[in-house]
């Protein structure tokens, strides 16, 4: 048994991991376009946040909320989305600073909305 089949059942800050990540080929391309380098910054910058005695949700505040990757390109963008009527809260713009500062392709995506539909 790999360790994607072992834990795969567990429950994350999200929900079930099976849920979010149906396959562990997921798993798998999400690690080849971050890459080992900056993968291993953004674990050191979230595990010393993380312990047993804490609120989960804390572990995961102010990271980008959208994850976009192509594996064909081994490119990757990490997205945070808002409705443009609120400032970003410090966390997720210390994020965003911390991600790109380690080379990582960041965006701000700010939604309409409204019931309007984009014009051509």
């Amino acid at each position: 048994m790999n360790i994607y089949q072992e834990h795969s059942h567990e429950w994350s800050v999200c929900g079930p991991i099976n849920k979010i990540v149906p396959e562990q080929k997921i798993v798998s391309d999400v690690i080849a376009v971050i890459g080992p380098t900056l993968l291993s910054k953004i674990f050191r910058k979230v595990m010393p946040e993380f312990s047993e005695d804490k609120d989960l949700q804390r572990f995961s505040r102010g990271i980008p909320n959208l994850f976009l990757y192509n594996i064909e390109e081994e490119k990757c963008k990490f997205v945070e989305v808002t409705d443009g009527k609120h400032k970003l809260a410090t966390n997720q713009l210390l994020w965003l600073k911390y991600l790109q500062n380690n080379r990582a392709n960041v965006a701000i995506a700010c939604i309409n909305s409204g019931k309007e539909l984009m014009k051509n």
